[in-house]
């Protein structure tokens, strides 16, 4: 029984035809679409007219950069573990990006072992501070943490 239960939650593991595939152009009315998490208005009102998201041309080399990228490393992904794919993969991107990271730090006053792949910044400066202090430090600094798996 406990044998079945593996095998069908490892079936369910697979990515869904196409899923990994990155696309060839934005789609049809613009880079972004709606799945019933944000209205249109929302995404219109809220993301778009943000100072901090970039107009479709300017984020276009980058869409390149990682296209061509995920394209080049994605067989070799497939066969190795998530350190390859952080290694070769996300650390380049994420620096592409502009972020700036401080990896494998354990979470704070915490009981369990768990320790986020990337802990994201936006500067240099306030990832040399954060460094410089203690967990709890990192983690209030942090813009956010990123979670790497394989791909």
């Amino acid at each position: 029984m406990r044998r079945n239960v593996r095998r069908s939650a490892r079936r369910r593991a697979q990515p869904a035809d196409g899923q990994l595939d990155l696309i060839a152009s934005p789609p049809e009315g613009g880079w972004w679409r709606c799945h019933q998490l944000f209205t249109p208005s929302y995404i219109r009102q809220h993301l778009l007219s943000r100072v901090e998201a970039p107009s479709a041309d300017d984020a276009q080399a980058l869409y390149e950069f990682i296209r061509a990228r995920w394209t080049e490393k994605l067989p070799a992904m497939r066969r190795r573990r998530e350190p390859f794919t952080r290694s070769d993969f996300l650390d380049p991107v994420l620096r592409e990006m502009g972020w700036q990271f401080i990896p494998e730090e354990s979470l704070p006053d915490t009981q369990t072992r768990k320790t986020p792949d990337y802990c994201l910044f936006g500067d240099v400066e306030t990832t040399a501070r954060a460094a410089a202090g203690s967990g709890t430090d990192i983690f209030r600094a942090a813009h956010t943490v990123l979670e790497a798996k394989k791909a």
